[in-house]
């Protein structure tokens, strides 16, 4: 990775742990030191016999409390084109399967928070959870759904009711 994409990562990365802090509470979330290498990808097994909250810790781009249901993926790109999202090739197809396997690895749900330029953050939610959540809400998201995943503007579900995102 070039390093002005790398800054531009790290720096999509601070400004998700902001909007997660100003919803959530200051200092409860922040951006993973290498950005979940770690635990993630390669290095799954060199990480499987460490303590679960050294995993959870590790494992995501963001650092969340341990009872936040959901394991975060973030990407920070230029831009997509319509037809990607139908090749067996596209990014999504790749970092859905980076986060749903970190959120395997730690009994977590994928919660998957694209930026591109010039455009709002997306995120890609379970359908299933959403769902199962919020039946009503639902019709109210403007989303589609992509593969498995609600696909909605991060702005639209960041106010939902706190047990959508926390557990007891």
């Amino acid at each position: 990775m070039a390093t002005n994409s790398k800054k531009k990562g790290h720096r999509g990365e601070l400004e998700l742990v902001h909007i997660l802090c100003d919803r959530f509470g200051e200092g409860k979330f922040k951006r993973t030191p290498s950005s979940g290498a770690h635990t993630g990808g390669k290095n799954r097994e060199l990480s499987r016999n460490l303590p679960w909250e050294a995993k959870i810790t590790l494992v995501s781009d963001i650092i969340t409390p341990s009872n936040f249901n959901f394991v975060i993926e973030h990407k920070f790109y230029a831009d997509v084109s319509f037809w990607e999202l139908f090749s067996e090739k596209s990014n999504w197809n790749q970092w859905i399967q980076q986060v749903g396997d970190d959120a395997q690895f730690v009994d977590k749900l994928p919660l998957l928070v694209i930026k591109y330029n010039r455009h709002e953050r997306i995120a890609l939610v379970p359908f299933h959870y959403i769902q199962k959540y919020s039946p009503d809400n639902i019709k109210e998201l403007s989303h589609f759904i992509w593969k498995d995943f609600s696909v909605v503007e991060l702005s639209q579900i960041i106010n939902l009711p706190d047990d959508f995102w926390f557990s007891e």
